[in-house]
């Protein structure tokens, strides 16, 4: 996570991912049930692909590929669609709630001067963490100047009603609520908005990893 420490605390600065989360996006999910369907449709067609046999058999492995599909789903509307169409990012952002369960139950296991020693062998020198940072980083850097250019007492707006304007513009996308609803007159740098946005995604997905 870059140093980034999350804080669940109401005051404190940050906490504009509920307004993201329980208004802004779940007001759109009647638009994007459509799209939801197909997306589901294409993973799962292309799983069964993946694990069909030169005889002709399927052999479907369920839980790797409930996971696949399910990180792949949520990243569309998660991320948008330029990084869910990459499939290094796509995998690490997959491996990384598992990085983090392993490392936790690792560090529980090992005295404190081992901690640091065990999360960095667990987690592959923090991998899947630092994949996810580096595709993050060029997009967020680039929605947080366009957020800059549009002055601090711009209103969020909602996205379009239409469902193909939605899923066809880089702005719409959970990513781009939080960060709509990140404070305006101390704005977050880079590092900040991809900690925040890493910490909803782990909690969004974190179920599979267990």
């Amino acid at each position: 996570m870059q140093g980034f420490e999350w804080k669940d605390q109401r005051g404190v600065e940050g906490t504009g991912f509920v307004r993201a989360l329980r208004c802004l996006m779940t007001s759109q999910l009647p638009n994007l049930l459509s799209s939801l369907r197909c997306t589901l449709e294409n993973e799962m067609m292309t799983e069964l692909k993946i694990c069909q046999t030169s005889k002709g058999e399927t052999h479907l492995k369920v839980f790797p590929s409930i996971k696949r599909i399910v990180a792949k789903t949520n990243s569309l509307f998660f991320f948008g669609d330029e990084l869910s169409q990459n499939p290094d990012f796509t995998d690490a952002a997959l491996r990384y709630p598992q990085d983090v369960f392993v490392a936790g139950e690792a560090v529980r296991s090992v005295p404190q001067v081992l901690a640091s020693f065990a999360a960095n062998l667990t987690t592959r020198g923090h991998r899947a963490s630092k994949v996810m940072f580096d595709h993050l980083a060029p997009v967020i850097k680039r929605r947080l100047e366009i957020r800059g250019q549009e002055g601090p007492n711009k209103p969020v707006k909602s996205p379009p009603p239409n469902e193909h304007d939605m899923l066809n513009t880089l702005q719409i996308d959970c990513m781009q609520y939080l960060i709509d609803t990140s404070p305006r007159k101390a704005p977050w740098t880079v590092q900040r908005t991809i900690g925040e946005i890493m910490a909803v995604w782990f909690s969004s997905v974190h179920q599979l990893a267990m």
